[in-house]
């Protein structure tokens, strides 16, 4: 029988001790934040380990761990307003206590609590200043912390006092809101006095933290619960849209209920449901809607419920046929005077049509004589244009016995144009078709037309010399057959600044002036200064020491034969260059490969090459012996030889480097 006892009471024990175990590590590690599904288990969790604590000083440091807790949870939990319920709850605790706490501990217990909430002032500042909705309460909350943090600096201020002022009053308020409501119970105290009552925090699933009585969606969603539920008061909240928002209704609004309308996402875009009750009669919303002048039926008969434009109006609904008696502001100012129906449509103004034969219009210029233009044909629109347009139009010269062109067509005549008849190089089809027959005109004198035409500084002689009647731009000029053999005065112009003062013929053609040669030889041009420029800092030499007059950039640079030895008067080098002449390294052939010969070790010292580790002014100035070696050491080992001026003749005695050297 004990063996049976005994096996059912092992498992319920090992229960038991699992379960301590996992509440005290859910309570130790707290991996869970509020809003999270088993945030609760947690939080039963921590609330028994701080109730098994017998220590008033140690549960006082443990709730204020947990409130160190809830300030971290407050930026990492993904539910806000459950994790800043929480904060408060574990805010009210640990100052309950803390004033709980024996005065024996409390300068250790004083120095803990001004860390945890200096840790939650500056999470709660780093929320305030993001913005939101909740930027007041984080602020009330700011300053709760630092009245207390002031009270725990009161050295001289037991923790018993902590939750009221140096005025006695209750520091610690803001919280308490959403602590359980309590009222005090006259029949255990009558001299106790009502406590006002404050907002009651919903279980987590709970109907009352689900909201789903008045589903918080949209705007609804980011306020705070204070704004909709003052001093702590949940019954009785208003929950129309008119209760709360009757404030911002515009005058003359429509009386119905704002949801019929507007969502809870914005006032705006709204959208309103005509087929509602009182809705028929458009005028009576609308009437400020209408323009001055405007028809007076209903608004539907033209417009739909879902824009004003585009609008359509049914004359034969309306039974409009008196066009003037709506559309007089629309006639233009000279209109004609007739129903506008005769020309318009009822669906747009443009296109019209006007039937000039059924209102017997004969007389064009009656209604287009603003239409005419200036010096324009003074005879009937109709004999050139047709009722469908202005254009294209006909005249007939011939049927008008129009010979005498000049009589219309003198402002078409451009300036310095030939005087005769038009007919006898323009046809009447097209204007810009137009032939001269120089020949038939007996047009032999070309420079009495085309003086206009001749360019600057051109040849004086006649056009036809040169020129055709059918192509202008078609010319050849023979320079034998003119005898034109001085080509300077006739190119003076053509000729470049600072060029060669010959005649053109000796270098160019008459068939292509780009093709020329000039032959150096031939004209004894032995003086190349005397035409070609030199470069800035160019060697002062004749050019055909390095070019030839084949190719001008096809040089050959003779150093020896132009006897050039001291390089730096023509080479500049690189900073820091080593000073010696270019040819102690380089050869005329290319700069690059250079030979450098140093005879003193270059990897003396491990200096590996580098100049500037023995010479000074960058590598390029003497070799400083006492950037390495010690001075004053030198001065002793030398004094022993006798040798007193050495420090300039090191390479006298050490060409390799070495001592023994």
């Amino acid at each position: 029988m004990r063996k049976i006892v005994f096996w059912i009471i092992l498992p319920i024990l090992m229960a038991l001790m699992l379960s301590l175990t996992a509440g005290l590590a859910l309570a130790e590690l707290a991996p869970f934040h509020p809003g999270d599904a088993l945030y609760s288990l947690q939080y039963k969790a921590e609330q028994t380990l701080a109730t098994l604590t017998p220590d008033a000083n140690t549960r006082a440091e443990t709730l204020l761990d947990y409130l160190e807790r809830r300030s971290a949870d407050l930026s990492s939990s993904g539910d806000w307003m459950e994790a800043l319920r929480q904060y408060d709850l574990a805010f009210d605790q640990a100052m309950q206590a803390l004033a709980s706490a024996p005065d024996l501990h409390s300068a250790d217990l004083r120095t803990r609590a001004m860390s945890v909430l200096a840790q939650a002032h500056d999470q709660l500042t780093s929320l305030a200043q993001a913005g939101g909705t909740q930027t007041d309460s984080y602020n009330a909350r700011i300053n709760q912390i630092e009245t207390i943090l002031k009270s725990l600096a009161d050295l001289g201020r037991p923790l018993s006092a902590l939750l009221t002022g140096s005025d006695g009053q209750p520091v610690i308020g803001l919280s308490a809101q959403f602590s359980p409501n309590r009222t005090a119970d006259p029949a255990a105290d009558p001299t106790a006095q009502p406590v006002d009552p404050h907002m009651v925090a919903f279980q987590a699933g709970s109907p009352g933290a689900e909201h789903d009585f008045f589903p918080l969606t949209g705007a609804h969603a980011d306020i705070a619960c204070t704004d909709c539920h003052t001093n702590g008061q949940y019954a009785g909240t208003p929950n129309t849209c008119t209760d709360c928002h009757s404030d911002v209704e515009p005058a003359n609004h429509y009386p119905g209920e704002c949801s019929l309308c507007h969502s809870t996402e914005g006032w705006k875009p709204a959208k309103f449901d005509h087929t509602l009750e009182m809705t028929a009669d458009c005028t009576t919303c609308h009437q400020p809607d209408k323009p001055a002048n405007h028809w007076d039926g209903a608004c539907s008969l033209c417009h739909s419920t879902s824009a004003w434009k585009p609008s359509t109006f049914n004359h034969a609904t309306a039974k409009a046929t008196d066009c003037i008696s709506c559309h007089t502001r629309n006639r233009p100012a000279n209109h004609w005077q007739g129903q506008c129906s005769l020309c318009h449509s009822t669906s747009v103004w443009k296109p019209a049509t006007f039937n000039h034969a059924a209102v017997n219009a004969t007389n064009c210029a009656s209604c287009h004589t603003k239409d005419r233009p200036a010096n324009h044909w003074q005879g009937q629109c109709s004999l050139c244009h047709s009722t469908s347009a202005w254009k294209p139009a006909t005249f007939n010269h011939a049927a008008m016995n129009a010979t005498d062109c000049q009589s219309c067509h003198t402002q078409n005549r451009p300036a310095n144009h030939w005087q005769g008849q038009c007919s006898l190089c323009h046809n009447t089809s097209n204007w810009k078709q137009a032939t001269f027959n120089h020949a038939a005109a007996n047009a032999t004198d070309c420079q009495s037309c085309h003086t206009q035409n001749r360019p600057a500084n051109h040849w004086q002689g006649q056009c036809s010399l040169c020129h055709n009647t059918s192509n202008w731009t078609q010319a050849t000029f023979n320079h034998a057959a003119l005898k034109a053999t001085d080509c300077q005065s006739c190119h003076s112009s053509n000729r470049p600044a600072n060029h060669w003062q010959g005649q053109c013929s000796l270098c160019h053609n008459t068939s292509n002036w780009k093709q020329a040669t000039f032959n150096h030889a031939a004209m004894n041009a032995t003086d190349c200064q005397s035409c070609h420029a030199r470069p800035a800092n160019h060697w002062q030499g004749q050019c055909s020491g390095c070019h030839n007059t084949s190719n001008w950039k096809s040089v050959n640079f003779n150093h020896a034969l132009v006897g050039a030895t001291d390089c730096q008067s023509c080479h500049t080098r690189p900073a820091n260059h080593f000073q010696g002449q270019c040819s102690t390294c380089h050869t005329t052939n290319a700069w690059k490969p250079a030979t450098f010969t140093h005879s003193f070790p270059m990897n003396h010292g491990g200096a590996n090459g580098v100049c500037s580790a023995c010479h000074t002014n960058g590598g390029n100035g003497p070799a400083d012996c006492f950037l390495c070696h010690n001075r004053a050491e030198l001065d002793r080992k030398h004094a022993e030889e006798r040798i007193t001026d050495y420090a300039s003749h090191c390479l006298d005695c050490h060409p390799g480097g070495r001592g023994g050297d």
